[in-house]
C-alpha cells in the first residue's frame, strides 16, 4: 500500500495524468481527429497544471485540515495558476 504521507503527491500525479489524457479526447470531440501529441503536450485545456495543484491543495487540506499552516500557502499557489491564464490564452 501507499503511505498515507504520499497520498497528496499521489492525487496530483493521477490528477495531471488524467488531464493529460483528457487533452487528446478533447481534441479529437473538437477535430474528429486523434493526435497523441497532446499527451505530452503543455497548454491547452484542460490545464494539467490547475488539475495538479488544485488536487494538491484538496488533497493536503483533507489529509492536514484546512486550518493547518500549509493550506493557506497552497491557496495562494492556486490563485497564482488561476492569474496566469489570460498569459496563457494570449500566447
Amino acid at each position: 500500500m501507499i503511505p498515507s504521507s504520499l497520498y497528496p503527491l499521489v492525487t496530483a500525479l493521477l490528477s495531471n495524468i488524467l488531464a493529460q489524457v483528457l487533452k487528446t479526447v478533447v481534441y479529437y470531440y473538437r477535430t474528429g481527429k486523434w493526435d497523441f501529441h497532446w499527451v505530452i503536450a503543455s497548454g491547452g485545456f484542460p490545464s494539467s497544471h490547475s488539475s495538479t495543484v488544485t488536487a494538491l491543495s484538496l488533497s493536503i487540506g483533507i489529509q492536514e485540515g484546512f486550518d493547518s499552516a500549509i493550506f493557506p500557502l497552497l491557496l495562494c499557489t492556486m490563485h497564482a495558476t488561476y492569474a496566469t491564464i489570460p498569459v496563457k490564452t494570449l500566447s
